[in-house]
């Protein structure tokens, strides 16, 4: 297995849907994420004209598709929980997007501006997160297989790696 890792991002292409919570966020607001599992935040389309398999949201918070949870899952990849979200009645045909919690969460440390991670912690992960951050980090097999299939709106950049750090 290749030892070359990317960043999984959505494209900015201003077509695709860009999610907007409904309710009111404040300072007081309890943790994103926390409000999102519990099902408590409503979703709407802030922009965009059409729906892919991976949508950013006002909260910073990536969203994916149902068919990229069955991409995922016939993979035999199911190191996640997913949370289903709410939508607005008006979007209720949309299809099912998720959050997403990555349960493979490697230590990763702050360099200046940059965060890195050091190879010796991989145990060859198809797709992982690094503690205390939201970065979706996939292999050069798995950005692969995303980009043969169907599956619409994934970008990758290639971390660059220093003395067996990773460097994002």
């Amino acid at each position: 297995m290749s030892n070359k890792f990317y960043l999984l991002e959505y494209g900015w292409a201003n077509k695709y849907f860009w999610f907007n919570v409904v309710e009111n966020v404040t300072q007081n607001t309890p943790e994103f994420e926390k409000m999102i599992k519990s099902g408590k935040f409503t979703f709407s389309k802030l922009k965009g004209t059409t729906p892919a398999d991976i949508h950013g949201s006002t909260l910073s918070i990536e969203f994916y598709s149902q068919r990229f949870i069955d991409f995922l899952n016939n993979l035999g990849i199911k190191s996640f929980y997913s949370y289903k979200i709410k939508f607005i009645p008006e979007l209720s045909n949309l299809g099912n997007y998720y959050y997403v919690e990555w349960k493979d969460v490697l230590n990763s440390k702050k360099k200046k501006n940059d965060v890195v991670f050091n190879l010796k912690d991989w145990k060859n992960q198809e797709i992982f997160t690094l503690k205390g951050t939201r970065f979706v980090i996939v292999t050069e097999h798995l950005k692969n297989l995303i980009k043969k299939s169907t599956l619409e709106n994934f970008e990758f950049e290639e971390l660059k790696k220093n003395n067996g750090f990773f460097i994002l």
